[in-house]
C-alpha cells in the first residue's frame, strides 16, 4: 500500500511516531508535517496547511518520500487537525480515499489549568475532536483510557449545544473506534540487562515542565526524599514549550535544583535522541505525577530499558504497565510519591 500521512505537529511523541511506524512499515509512505508549535492555531488552520502541501507533492514539489507523488491508498492523520476541513480541501481527489485519525491525546479530556482557568472558547477543540472522529473511517486511539476520557468529556461539552444528541454522537465514534497502541523502539530491548551496582538511586522524570504533569508535586517530592537522607540523583529531562517558555513548572524544578544541588545530574532537553536514550538505560526509577496520561511512552520506555516506574494508579498507566515488580503505583500527593521512590531505594540497594 501507498500511505500519506499528515502530522499537523511535527514534534516530540506526534513526531516520533510517524518516524517509528515508517520505519518499520511493509508500505511506501509519503510524510507530510508542519513545524510543531501553537497547538491551538495548528487544529484550526492546519487542514488548509496541508491541503496546500500535498497539492506540492502532488505537482512535483516539497515533502515526500518513497510514496510521493501521489497514487496513494489510504490516509493518517493526527487528532491535531480538523478532519473533515481536510478531506474537503484535499486536491486531487485525495480526500475520498480511506482516512483514518490517529489520537495521541484528546482535547475533551484535556485538564483545565487552575492558575489560568477555563476558557469558554476551548470546547470548541473538543468539538474538532468529534467532527474529525465522525469524518474518519476508522478512529484509532492509542489507549483505552484515551477512548473513554474522550467519550466522557464529549459527553460534558455536548451539553453546551443547544439540541445535541449527545449519546448518539458517542455512539457514532465508538463505532468507528479501535485501540492501536503505538510501539516502542525495539532498540531499547536489544541491550542485555545491566547489572546494578548499590549506591545512589537514579530517578529520571521525562516529560514536559508544565501544569498537567504536576511538576511541582515530583520537585517537593525529591525535596522530601533528600530530607529522609536517602541517596539519589536525579535526571530531569524535558522543559516548556520550546519555541514560548519554559512552561509553567520551571520555577518549581529550578527551585529543587537549586536545593538539592550535586543531587541533580541532567536537566533540560536532551541534546539527541541518543542522550535520551542513555539516560533511560541509565535509570533505576522514572516518576510520573502526572494528572493527564493518555498513554505514557517514556515511561514505557524507560521500563523496556529496564527501569521501574513510580506512576499514579490511574490514567493509562495500569492499562499500559499491568502489575508486576517493574511497576509501583502511588496516590498522587508528594508523600506518596516519596514513598515509593523511596521504598524502591531500600529494594534495589538490598
Amino acid at each position: 500500500m501507498r500511505i500519506l500521512a499528515l502530522n499537523p505537529y511535527g514534534a516530540g511523541s506526534h513526531r516520533a511516531f510517524f518516524e517509528g511506524w515508517r520505519a518499520r512499515s511493509r508500505h511506501y509512505w509519503t510524510v507530510v508535517d508542519l513545524p510543531g508549535w501553537n497547538w491551538k492555531w495548528r487544529m484550526r488552520s492546519a487542514a488548509v496547511d496541508l491541503a496546500d502541501r500535498v497539492g506540492d507533492v502532488l505537482a512535483g514539489r516539497g515533502q515526500g518520500g518513497e510514496g510521493a507523488g501521489g497514487g496513494w491508498d489510504a490516509v493518517v492523520c493526527t487528532d491535531m487537525m480538523n478532519a473533515a476541513e481536510w478531506r474537503g480541501l484535499a486536491p486531487g481527489g485525495v480526500g475520498g480515499l480511506p482516512l483514518v485519525v490517529y489520537f495521541h491525546e484528546n482535547q475533551a479530556a484535556f485538564p483545565v489549568n487552575a492558575v489560568r482557568g477555563a476558557d469558554p472558547r476551548d470546547v470548541h477543540f473538543a468539538l474538532t475532536n468529534m467532527v474529525s472522529a465522525l469524518a474518519a473511517d476508522e478512529v484509532w486511539f492509542n489507549s483505552t483510557h484515551n477512548l473513554e476520557s474522550f467519550l466522557a468529556g464529549l459527553r460534558s461539552a455536548l451539553r453546551a449545544v443547544p439540541g445535541a444528541e449527545a449519546e448518539a454522537l458517542c455512539r457514532r465514534v465508538r463505532a468507528r473506534a479501535r485501540i492501536e497502541a503505538p510501539g516502542v523502539d525495539d532498540a531499547l530491548l536489544d541491550d542485555p540487562a545491566r547489572a546494578r551496582e548499590p549506591g545512589a538511586l537514579r530517578v529520571l522524570w521525562a516529560a514536559r515542565w508544565e501544569f498537567d504533569k504536576r511538576p511541582e508535586v515530583f520537585a517537593s517530592a525529591m525535596e522530601a526524599l533528600a530530607a529522609r537522607g536517602v541517596e539519589f540523583v536525579v535526571d530531569v529531562l524535558g522543559g516548556g514549550d520550546r519555541n514560548a517558555d519554559r512552561g509553567d513548572g520551571a520555577s518549581a524544578m529550578d527551585a529543587m535544583r537549586a536545593r538539592l544541588g550535586t543531587r541533580v545530574g541532567r536537566f533540560g532537553w536532551a541534546e539527541s535522541r541518543e542522550a535520551y536514550t542513555r539516560a533511560l538505560r541509565e535509570a533505576d526509577v522514572i516518576v510520573s505525577t502526572a494528572a493527564h496520561e493518555f498513554f505514557g511512552i517514556a515511561v514505557l520506555e524507560a521500563v523496556a530499558c529496564g527501569a521501574m516506574a513510580a506512576v499514579p494508579r490511574g490514567l493509562a498507566y495500569p492499562e499500559v504497565l499491568g502489575e508486576g515488580p517493574w511497576v509501583a503505583y502511588h496516590d498522587g500527593t508528594v508523600a506518596g510519591v516519596c514513598d515509593v521512590v523511596g521504598a524502591a531505594a531500600e529494594r534495589l540497594n538490598r
